[in-house]
């Protein structure tokens, strides 16, 4: 619960101030008006039949501020009107354009980076000042993370130590910004040791692993509705600390499977699944505070990930086909939530 309410909090303000703060190239002076822009709109839409992926990005940029612009005007709008409820029938064009964007999506390949573009588009965060300049003032922090070296021991002692080091973690606590970062910092480095072993985690119970950095997570945000932390710090760090382990995850897999690493169907599934959590789990807030290294990260993985996939269902024996349509769908569930 409180990661949640934390979550809302931050959307909340974000929202606020990428509303108050960003242009409106698109005015209406009422609600009726807006309401028919956006139905003419929708009947723009339909008559494009197929869009190449900039072509179709450029659209959704033109849905989203010819949609803030109608937002904009129905909330400014009091004059009551007994005849129609505009904002119902901006709701019900909204579902038709979701389903209108959905039909473009899969009328024709995608890629993976275009998945990455998408969610830079679909993102009310993109332009938001005060996020950028946290984003920024968060940079040097996980930069500096890079140049700590790895722990060189044995899986079995690396988890034990892995173990031990969250366990303090949770009976100390995280009660304010240095707490903070010491946790990711440390936590880092026994991540990227965990990853160096990635290929070898099949011998090993890690559920308790998963649990306690759970734990931990939830003990930062805990911290966060008692006012030990900012919910924006712990918002914006916790959202690049989880960046950061996804893509350095996802390369790690492409790595492995390039080096023939994965050989067992099980590990197959695994490193499919894994593979593709950037693209599902990185979301409009993450994707605002991606930082450059790891977009340059994200995009290699992207490069990579058909040919990685291949090799994947090669050792699983499955259909390869089955895995292309993948960021048609990623896209898909991207415009169905916009």
């Amino acid at each position: 619960m409180p990661i949640i309410m934390a979550s809302a909090v931050l959307a909340v303000i974000l929202v606020c101030t990428s509303c108050g703060s960003g242009k409106q190239s698109l005015s209406y002076k009422t609600s009726e008006e807006a309401a028919n822009a956006y139905s003419d709109y929708l009947s723009d839409v339909r008559n494009k039949k197929d869009l190449t992926s900039d072509k179709l990005i450029a659209e959704v940029a033109k849905w989203h501020e010819t949609r803030d612009s109608v937002v904009s005007c129905l909330r400014r709008d009091t004059v009551p009107n007994l005849h129609r409820d505009w904002n119902m029938y901006f709701h019900e064009i909204h579902d038709s354009l979701r389903k209108e964007f959905c039909r473009i999506v899969l009328a024709n390949p995608r890629t993976y980076k275009d998945v990455l573009r998408l969610k830079e588009v679909a993102s009310p965060f993109m332009q938001d000042e005060d996020l950028l300049q946290a984003k920024a003032d968060a940079q040097p922090f996980f930069t500096s993370l890079d140049s700590t070296a790895i722990y060189s021991m044995t899986f079995p002692k690396l988890m034990e130590r892995y173990r031990k080091f969250l366990i303090q973690v949770q009976e100390k606590g995280v009660h304010d910004k240095s707490d903070l970062l010491d946790f990711i910092r440390n936590e880092d480095v026994f991540f990227r040791s965990f990853l160096s072993h990635l290929h070898d985690t099949d011998k090993q119970n890690i559920q308790d692993i998963i649990q306690s950095t759970e734990s931990c997570c939830l003990q930062i945000f805990r911290s966060a509705d008692r006012n030990e932390l900012s919910y924006r710090d712990v918002l914006v760090y916790m959202t690049m600390r989880t960046n950061r382990r996804l893509v350095l995850n996802a390369l790690k897999c492409i790595n492995d499977v390039k080096s023939g690493k994965v050989k067992t169907p099980t590990s197959a599934q695994a490193y499919i699944w894994m593979l593709v959590q950037p693209y599902t789990s990185i979301d409009g807030l993450g994707i605002a505070v991606l930082l450059d290294v790891d977009r340059k990260r994200i995009d290699k993985v992207a490069d990579e990930t058909p040919m990685v996939m291949e090799r994947l269902c090669k050792i699983l024996q499955m259909d390869k086909e089955r895995t292309k349509e993948l960021p048609a769908l990623f896209m898909k569930i991207i415009v169905t939530t916009f």
